[in-house]
């Protein structure tokens, strides 16, 4: 993803009039379309994983299921 938005940045500071579309660059590197926009227009910050909903369990619940595993 991060060579998809640095290849928009680059296309878009040339001026010239067949630039490339968002939705080209997106299929062009199979990222979903309204993944690259939110990442091109700033709703997103950086080219990494997004975070997403907290752990259903607590860090002390899953230490005690891993001893429990373990032993």
């Amino acid at each position: 993803m991060e060579g998809a938005v640095q290849e928009y940045v680059s296309s878009q500071c040339k001026i010239k009039p067949n630039s490339t579309s968002i939705r080209q660059l997106a299929r062009a590197w199979d990222v979903p379309y309204a993944t690259f926009r939110r990442r091109i227009l700033g709703m997103v910050k950086g080219c990494g994983h997004e975070s997403g909903r907290n752990t259903v369990l607590p860090d002390t619940a899953k230490k005690e299921l891993a001893n429990v595993i373990s032993d």
